[in-house]
C-alpha cells in the first residue's frame, strides 16, 4: 500500500511539475492551389508600326512590332507571328503571307511577350517589274498579324501606310525571305 501511495504521490508530482508532456500539433500546411491553365480567351495581341500612317519610298522598309499578353495562370507556347498583306488602292500586287518565326518562346502568367519586332521586310517595301515604268506612284497597304500560340490563334490588329513607287527595286530578284508588295 505504501508503494502504492508513493506512486500516485509520484504522478501526482510530476503532473503538477509539467512532467507529462503533450505531444506538440504542427498543422500541415495546406497545397498552394494549381492555377488554372491558361485558355486562348486569356491572350489578347496587338501591332504597331513607326510608319503607320505614313507614305515613304520603295527602298525604305516598314517595321512592325507584335506583343502578346497573358491574362492566364499558366505560360503559353508562342510560335511566331504570321502577317498578311492587303492592297487598299493604287493597283499593286500584296506580298504573300508570312510567319516571323523566332524560335519557340513562352508568354508567361500574367505577362507580356514582344512575339515580333523589326522589318518586315528585306529589301525595302515594294519593288516593280520595270522599274522605269513604275515612278510616280503611290499604293496603299494594310498589313495585319496573327500571333501563333501553342492554345490557338490571337488575333493582333493592322495597320496601313502607302508606298510610293520612286527609283525602286526590279522585281526578278525579290527578297528571299519575305517578298515586298509589287506593283504590277
Amino acid at each position: 500500500m505504501r508503494r502504492r501511495l508513493f506512486t500516485v504521490a509520484l504522478l501526482l508530482a510530476a503532473g503538477a511539475c509539467g512532467g507529462v508532456e503533450t505531444p506538440l500539433v504542427i498543422p500541415t500546411p495546406r497545397p498552394t492551389p494549381t492555377p488554372a491553365p491558361a485558355t486562348l480567351a486569356d491572350l489578347s495581341a496587338t501591332s504597331v508600326s513607326p510608319e503607320a500612317d505614313t507614305a515613304f519610298g520603295c527602298r525604305e522598309n516598314v517595321h512592325g512590332r507584335v506583343t502578346i499578353a497573358n491574362a492566364g495562370g499558366t505560360s503559353v507556347a508562342v510560335n511566331g507571328v504570321r502577317k498578311h498583306t492587303t492592297v487598299e488602292s493604287g493597283g499593286c500586287l500584296p506580298s504573300d503571307d508570312f510567319v516571323y518565326n523566332e524560335g519557340l518562346r513562352f508568354v508567361t502568367p500574367h505577362g507580356t511577350l514582344v512575339a515580333m519586332d523589326g522589318a518586315l521586310y528585306a529589301s525595302g517595301s515594294g519593288c516593280c517589274p520595270d522599274p522605269d515604268r513604275c515612278d510616280g506612284r503611290t499604293c496603299g497597304i494594310r498589313d495585319t498579324f496573327v500571333v501563333l500560340t501553342g492554345l490557338g490563334e490571337v488575333p493582333a490588329g493592322s495597320f496601313a501606310y502607302r508606298v510610293t513607287f520612286q527609283n525602286c527595286n526590279g522585281c526578278a530578284g525579290g527578297a528571299a525571305a519575305c517578298r515586298p508588295v509589287r506593283l504590277r
